[in-house]
């Protein structure tokens, strides 16, 4: 489209002037290419979109990719330290952001074509206990070298710490070096297995490779599927599933496997991963982010574009959504109804019909505007609008979207949420208001129920253990909501409880698999390192059975042999010592760090301009005193970067 119009020639300068503006990300009012078809700046919620179509054209137009070079130090300068240019300085919270922001970037790297993104990170990344990675975990699993060469470096490691002096190399070594492996032509799709594995990141390519090695969850999750496609009418609705198991037991791996079942199935599927910026307490966002994260069988693009094109208004499905969206007893705000009518009358206004798609993702649309809507399209007492909290409407956009997906002729819409055990580390009430949205997720909330929507948790196994039964939330956290004698205190204790009894019933532990599931994946992962780097194995790399140690998780097993191999390409001939740090994530706080913290973070962040996008999470300032309404504080862990903790410089 924006190539149509810088091609127009001299028909419309001006509007090519602006679609090149708006392509660099610097117009001022999209206005300018409304002509164009084009209804929306690149802004937060878009722009990483925008980057990987910048790469695929750079790939068209016969380049070799994009190669971006990040440096993040700036994050770790403190603001009286910093240069009088006038430049930008970021406070803790902007800090977090970034983390978020580059948390997506590697969960989308498998779908990021010709781009490499190198980070520059001081130090401080590493140590800075208000602002370093430990407080961002979701960040932090996916860089962290905890498996690694113990006298060096892995320059494909998805962390490389640099030192401030080059490793000094014997004459040994360099003509142990010189022993070049014998070459062969790489493999792509063998190169994605191995570098999803090597990240601890599972992508698409690593659960095609290696299936599920957890049978009775896949048979759940088949049966799951067949309830929710078929409930939209009159059947009840599915419980949901949760899967726990331990730090490294391969529970991201299985989301990911379980989305390919959703997709075969013709399921929409949304892969969320509960962080500061989508907390499972807040549904406006946890709704904005399923809607980001969604993925249509066959298909790229924004979501309700492309799924209301393909509605066929005569077809019953379609008649049936309309019939439920338009009855007073469905409880489903009237802005539903019109918008819907609206996006069919009026199909062919492209830009209205953008505005309404919109809405359904969740951006507000103004009642005088869409009163204005109506009255141009003769509709204009057919609706009346009555006031409506944002969170309200979120929760009512799940019952319509998920609809709205089975209308268009889809299965249904599957929710895989990871890293729930981030609920340990709410205050009380945010605890409170996570278990409740967990029972309505689950359809357990006694509210209206959610035909066409099936959920799945992952979350760690000390989850029940340590906040369920040690923090006492089974008992303290439900008197206290109690002890407030509220009608909106009990019945979100009662919503409450009902989540913590989904989180026990419906969970599947995830054990360890048998030790010829481990030799078998020994024996795939080999071959594929193989032909994903193009060398053939030599005689260090003897082809022998995988050593078992009891008690290991399958991500220190993998991380471990494909560690090994790389240090043999690099440096065969050397003896390769591989070390493991023992830490993993915890789902509760520190409560010592937080209250130690609080004060400092908050006269540092009232003193700095917070950079925070759209969903940030908000401060609660006017509460601050209330200790249920204080924003949670992630684990400070200590270091564990073994042999490497001096490096001025890290890259990721």
């Amino acid at each position: 489209l924006c190539m149509a119009q810088l091609d127009a020639g001299d028909s419309d300068r001006v509007l090519a002037a602006s679609v090149k503006e708006w392509l660099c990300g610097d117009l001022r009012l999209v206005s300018g290419v409304k002509k164009a078809l084009i209804y929306q700046k690149i802004s937060r919620h878009n722009a990483r979109y925008m980057l990987s179509s910048l790469t695929r054209w750079l790939r068209l137009t016969g380049q070799g990719g994009l190669i971006l070079s990040l440096d993040i130090s700036r994050y770790f300068t403190k603001k009286d330290a910093l240069p009088t240019d006038g430049s930008l300085s970021f406070s803790p919270s902007a800090t977090m952001d970034l983390y978020e922001l580059l948390r997506q970037f590697i969960d989308s790297a498998d779908d990021m074509e010709g781009l490499l993104m190198v980070v520059l990170a001081p130090q401080e990344f590493l140590t800075d206990s208000r602002r370093g990675v430990d407080r961002y975990e979701a960040l932090k699993l996916r860089v962290w070298d905890d498996v690694r060469p113990k006298h060096r470096q892995n320059p494909l490691a998805s962390l490389v710490r640099i030192q401030h002096e080059p490793e000094p190399v014997t004459e040994g070594e360099n003509q142990a070096s010189n022993r070049t492996p014998k070459r062969m032509v790489p493999d792509g799709e063998a190169r994605r297995v191995i570098e999803g594995l090597r990240a601890g990141v599972p992508n698409r390519h690593v659960v095609t490779a290696l299936g599920c090695l957890q049978p009775e969850v896949e048979g759940r999750f088949r049966r799951l599927l067949e309830a929710t496609q078929q409930n939209v009418t009159t059947g009840p609705c599915p419980r949901g599933m949760v899967i726990e198991g331990e730090f490294g037991s391969g529970k991201s791996h299985i989301l990911e496997y379980l989305q390919n079942l959703a997709l075969d199935a013709n399921f929409l599927c949304s892969r969320i991963v509960i962080s500061k910026e989508t907390p499972l307490y807040h549904p406006v966002r946890l709704y904005y982010s399923a809607i980001e994260a969604a993925v249509i069988p066959n298909k790229r693009g924004e979501v309700f574009s492309e799924i209301a094109g393909e509605c066929d208004v005569w077809a019953p499905r379609y008649k049936n959504l309309v019939a439920w969206v338009n009855n007073p007893e469905s409880q489903i705000d009237a802005r539903f109804a019109a918008t819907l009518m609206l996006y069919e009358r009026l199909s062919s206004d492209m830009e209205l019909g953008h505005r309404m798609t919109r809405f359904w993702t969740g951006d507000p649309i103004g009642v005088g505007d869409l009163k204005k809507y109506l009255q141009e399209a003769g509709f204009g007492e057919r609706y009346v609008f009555g006031k409506v909290s944002a969170g309200e409407l979120a929760l009512q956009r799940f019952q319509f979207a998920a609809r709205l997906m089975q209308a268009a002729g889809y299965a249904g819409w599957i929710l895989l949420i990871d890293e729930a055990e981030l609920i340990g580390r709410y205050s009380v009430n945010q605890r409170a208001k996570s278990y409740a949205e967990v029972a309505r997720l689950m359809n357990l909330d006694g509210g209206p129920a959610l035909p066409g929507l099936g959920a799945v948790l992952a979350l760690t196994d000390e989850f029940r253990e340590e906040v369920l039964e040690k923090k006492g939330d089974k008992v303290k956290l439900l008197e206290k909501l109690r002890a407030k004698n509220t009608e909106a205190e009990r019945v979100l204790a009662d919503k409450a409880e009902k989540g913590m009894r989904l989180l026990e019933s419906q969970r599947i532990p995830l054990g360890h698999p048998p030790n010829e599931t481990i030799q078998e994946a020994y024996q795939t992962i080999r071959s594929l390192h193989l032909k994903g780097h193009g060398w053939h194995m030599w005689e260090n790399a003897k082809n022998g059975p995988a050593q078992i140690v009891p008690g290991n998780s399958m991500r220190k097993y993998v991380k471990s042999w494909v560690t090994h191999w790389d240090s043999l390409r690099f440096y065969p001939g050397e003896e390769c010592e591989i070390e493991a740090s023992t830490w993993k994530p915890s789902c509760v706080g520190q409560e010592d760090v937080q209250e130690a913290n609080q004060e400092a973070n908050q006269v540092e962040d009232i003193q700095e301009k917070s950079h925070g996008g759209r969903f940030a999470v908000e401060t609660e300032s006017t509460t601050a005193g209330k200790p249920e309404d204080e924003e949670f504080v992630a684990t400070v862990t200590p270091n564990t970067s073994g042999s490497f903790t001096n490096s001025p410089k890290t890259t990721f």
